[in-house]
């Protein structure tokens, strides 16, 4: 027995192979919603036990993505902060959960948003690199290298100072 389809018929079957074929619109496992660029982070002295870093965060995938936690083996303690200015006075809030929307790019800069890497493990000098682990609401991990940049305490871009010493840490 032969089937014969017409051109619309044989383009329309084509479109249903391929879209069956092709998972939903969520990422499957093997794929990455996120993508992190210009990770970075100054170098700290040995002596200092606090560090932050920087990055930018883009949605790839068509549905939301959260990074619910974050984790670095140098550091005991790793979050989101936003940087505030209230009354003349800064201060840090930590960001539970960070929510980055289908397409969105999201700058983690000096005076805003923001990694704080607390309670360095080890007082010996800081390497070229850091890493960190996003871990995503779905239970995705993606693993981040920051760059440490020595003798930078300032963002290449913006050029505004990131010295937390100054900063009262508020909420958890």
């Amino acid at each position: 027995m032969r089937f014969y389809f017409g051109s619309s018929a044989l383009l329309a079957t084509a479109l249903w192979i391929v879209v069956a074929s092709v998972p939903s619109l969520a990422m499957d496992s093997g794929q990455q919603a996120l993508v992190i660029e210009d990770a970075w982070s100054p170098q700290m002295p040995p002596n200092v036990s606090m560090a932050a870093g920087y990055l930018t965060v883009v949605n790839i995938s068509a549905v939301p993505v959260t990074i619910t936690s974050l984790s670095s083996p140098a550091y005991h303690a790793v979050a989101i902060h936003r940087s505030l200015i209230e009354n003349g006075v800064a201060s840090m809030v930590k960001v539970k959960d960070l929510v980055i929307n289908p397409g969105q790019r999201l700058k983690l800069s000096p005076g805003g948003l923001h990694i704080m890497l607390m309670n360095r493990k080890s007082k010996s000098a800081s390497t070229e690199s850091l890493p960190i682990e996003l871990k995503l609401d779905d239970g995705n991990v993606i693993d981040v290298t920051l760059n440490v940049i020595p003798g930078r305490v300032q963002s290449p871009q913006t050029e505004q100072v990131t010295d937390h010493s100054k900063h009262m840490h508020h909420g958890s």
